[in-house]
């Protein structure tokens, strides 16, 4: 209750991402994650992506969101049109 929910959000996906490390240093099943920067500060996103993309140098990560804030440091986009 202290924190707020964008903090509670960074604090769960450096969890993520260190547990990840931890339990496959060297591959493993891809990162995936659900619009893991919705509520990040332009800073903290920006710090994210930056960290997420160098992850993505050695681990596969796909990242499902519904904002263009990825389409710079993404590899390739996909982009599903609702019916």
């Amino acid at each position: 209750p202290e924190l707020s929910w964008a903090t509670c959000e960074q604090v769960f996906l450096a969890s993520r991402l260190a547990i990840r490390e931890m339990i496959w240093p060297d591959g493993g099943p891809p990162l995936l994650l659900d619009d893991p920067l919705v509520n990040f500060d332009p800073g903290r996103r920006k710090a994210a992506i930056d960290a997420l993309t160098d992850i993505a140098k050695t681990h596969q990560v796909i990242i499902f969101t519904c904002t263009s804030a990825w389409d710079s440091a993404a590899d390739t986009t996909i982009e599903m049109r609702a019916p």
